[in-house]
């Protein structure tokens, strides 16, 4: 096997020391060394910057420069190449000084030889080779450091939106229906500040759980909703050079998946998109419907049947000697990009008897089809109308008594009141020990523990903990701005109970209170999965 050829620059004003090393390498190696010569400072910075260099030999006493200053200066051009000082002067202070400056070794030209001067080398290259890879190691633990703290961050961050948001979004929708039906104006204003506030949530909650692989089950969902809920994240994700244009199939295409997941996919599949477009293009999104087709080049999954639902992306034409869209699935879905990686795509399209698909189109604009299959009916919502009887009709209610315990003080007021227009009697407090001292005073029965997990001095499990060795018969709902999944890696949950994500609707609170209600007593000493817990499918 033949070696790799040593490409080394020696700076130098002395010809005759330059073709000493120069006989010294080619002997040493084999003639496998390649040098290149300056005899100033400043050109041989020039080969340095330009040059594919892997070892720079340094004399300090040149025309331009002398002493630590020239190792200073081959260090600003060219930080990981390894410098071998060549002096003529043996002193210790200054060869313990250029070691400090970076250079890898200090050679005595008088002492040299062959087997000295390769050895040098080679020790030397593969020194800063080990402290280059040491600091691009360090670089990335760096990174991942800061990407959990921003992580730990931003999930602070939305728990505290989600409590806002629940606060509004839940007053909104007890003011709605107070107001009359020919109020139309009002319903009109007031309906405007809810969807905004709903669509802030889910932004929140969108941004939150892209880099994430959690495990939700699977709903039925209409994906022409799917793609209209991220046009904001699109937008965000195209930047202001790239037009957004969506085309919606006029019926709606019910899938039966993990929002979130679809939600990542399709991301995932724009932003490879984007970045093979130059600026001033257009991206766009569109949803059809079809059938497998024996012929089709691009169509769903061979052997399939039935109908598909379809996310096309398509972009124009990439800039001139930009890579083609066969080698961007690769380079786009790898591990470093965000969202489920093109492995994760396909893994979670296949579990779905899906499939993704890329070609170009005949202006050579970059074409990918995603295929997810087309499933039944979805449940219809249920209306909400306005009422003078202090009810709303389809509204589960119910005569037992709830205790509430939330740190948030408008939370507790919202609670309260919802509850006590769904029939509730309600007691409220605001820490754990507060809702142990409110159960202790009260002499009836308490129906539901409905508890913040997240709480000062006292968490809601341990607050749970305790009232149900007082009251087994009690049964549980955990609330949270957290997800269900972050709360439960937490360990603030127990077996048996219910969860409910903030924000929610009323409609959503009263149903799972319900739910609660109905269901068997929580029994948190028996060793059952947490995969028992109900997801909170109601909060928006």
């Amino acid at each position: 096997m033949t070696r790799p050829t040593l490409n080394a620059l020696i700076v130098d004003d002395n010809p005759g020391d330059a073709d000493l090393v120069e006989e010294h390498l080619t002997a040493g190696t084999g003639g496998h060394c390649h040098l290149l010569r300056a005899d100033t400072l400043a050109s041989g910075l020039r080969l340095l910057k330009d040059g594919d260099i892997d070892a720079l030999l340094l004399d300090l006493s040149l025309p331009d420069a002398t002493g630590l200053d020239a190792v200073r200066a081959a260090r600003t051009v060219r930080p990981e190449a390894p410098i071998i000082v060549l002096t003529g002067l043996e002193d210790e202070a200054m060869a313990l000084a250029a070691l400090r400056e970076g250079a890898q070794d200090y050679l005595i030209k008088g002492k040299l030889d062959g087997a000295l001067l390769v050895r040098s080398l080679r020790y030397a290259t593969e020194r800063k080779r080990a402290e280059l890879a040491l600091r691009r190691a360090e670089e990335r633990m760096w990174q991942s450091q800061k990407s959990d703290a921003l992580g730990k961050i931003s999930g602070g961050v939305v728990h505290e939106v989600n409590n806002l948001m629940t606060v509004v979004t839940g007053f909104g929708d007890l003011l709605m229906r107070t107001l009359e039906e020919s109020d139309s104006r009002r319903r009109e204003l007031l309906g405007e500040m809810l969807r905004a506030a709903n669509r802030t949530a889910e932004i929140t909650r969108q941004i939150v759980a892209f880099g994430r692989r959690e495990s939700r089950p699977a709903v039925i969902l209409d994906l022409n909703q799917i793609v209209v809920g991220l046009r904001p994240m699109l937008r965000s994700l195209l930047g202001s050079n790239i037009e957004l244009k969506i085309v919606l199939c006029p019926q709606p295409l019910l899938i039966k998946a993990d929002a979130l997941h679809v939600e990542q996919a399709i991301l995932s599949v724009a932003s490879a998109v984007r970045d093979t477009l130059q600026e001033d293009s257009q991206l766009s999104v569109g949803t059809s419907c079809v059938r497998p087709h024996p012929t089709a080049k691009q169509g769903p999954p061979s052997g399939a049947s039935g109908s598909f639902a379809v996310v096309t992306i398509t972009g124009k034409p990439t800039q001139a000697g930009q890579q083609p869209i066969q080698e961007s699935r690769t380079t786009f879905f790898s591990n470093r990009q965000p969202g489920l990686g093109f492995a994760g795509l396909q893994g979670f399209l296949k579990k779905l008897g899906g499939e993704v698909a890329q070609c170009k189109g005949p202006d050579q604009e970059s074409i990918y089809n995603v295929f997810l299959p087309l499933v039944g009916e979805p449940t219809p919502p249920v209306l909400l109308k306005a009422s003078s009887h202090g009810t709303i009709p389809g509204l589960p209610i119910g005569k037992e008594t709830i205790l509430l315990a939330d740190d948030e003080h408008a939370v507790l007021m919202l609670l309260r009141h919802s509850l006590e227009s769904c029939g509730y009697t309600v007691l409220g407090s605001i820490t754990g020990a507060e809702a142990l001292d409110l159960a202790d005073r009260h002499d009836g029965t308490i129906h539901l523990l409905l508890t913040d997990t997240c709480m000062p001095e006292m968490n809601g499990a341990e607050l749970a903990k305790r009232l149900l060795a007082r009251r087994p018969l009690l049964k549980v709902i955990f609330t949270s701005g957290f997800t269900e999944h972050t709360v439960l890696q937490q360990g603030r949950l127990i077996d048996g109970a219910l969860f409910l994500q903030k924000p929610f609707t009323l409609l959503g609170l009263a149903r799972k209170v319900r739910e609660a209600l109905d269901g068997a007593p929580v029994q948190p000493d028996q060793d059952k999965a947490h995969a028992s817990l109900s997801s909170g499918s109601a909060s928006l």
